[in-house]
């Protein structure tokens, strides 16, 4: 695991970052490795406005990650904050990753958020792909129809 002494750091920068002290672009997201970015992400406020992730994104172009991990982060807030220019590559990832560590998450954020025409949009296209225990659990999550059949 990271050491705490730069787990402090990516708190305090994200502190920084939502509180208004830290501009996107003084962010020390390009120094950080996968772990402390997966922080940053995965603790930013549900009510992060879309127009501030807009301005993460523009400035770090955390949307074309390359990492699982950083992207699922990124894509769960970017669901909580309905940020939608982000939704293809979240559809993308949901339709190609069958993992249940990320699918139950986004799934839930997108029920959670009022979102449940997309969400059901995307696992219509998904579910097919998915292994039987993930989609045991994505159809009792989102209330499939046929799901107890």
């Amino acid at each position: 695991s990271v050491a705490s002494p730069r787990i402090e750091r990516v708190d305090a920068a994200l502190a920084g970052w939502e509180n208004g002290s830290i501009a996107t672009t003084d962010l020390p997201w390009n120094d950080w490795v996968y772990q402390e970015r997966y922080r940053f992400l995965s603790n930013l406020a549900d009510d992060t406005t879309p127009e501030r992730m807009a301005d993460l994104d523009a400035v770090w172009g955390i949307s074309s990650t390359g990492n699982n991990e950083v992207l699922f982060a990124w894509m769960e807030q970017a669901i909580r904050s309905h940020y939608a220019p982000t939704y293809p590559r979240l559809e993308a990832f949901l339709i190609e990753v069958g993992r249940r560590k990320f699918l139950t998450p986004l799934y839930r954020a997108m029920k959670e958020t009022g979102q449940m025409d997309m969400a059901l949009d995307i696992y219509t296209q998904a579910r097919p792909g998915y292994h039987s225990v993930a989609t045991g659990t994505m159809d009792a999550l989102l209330d499939w129809p046929g799901a107890n059949l």
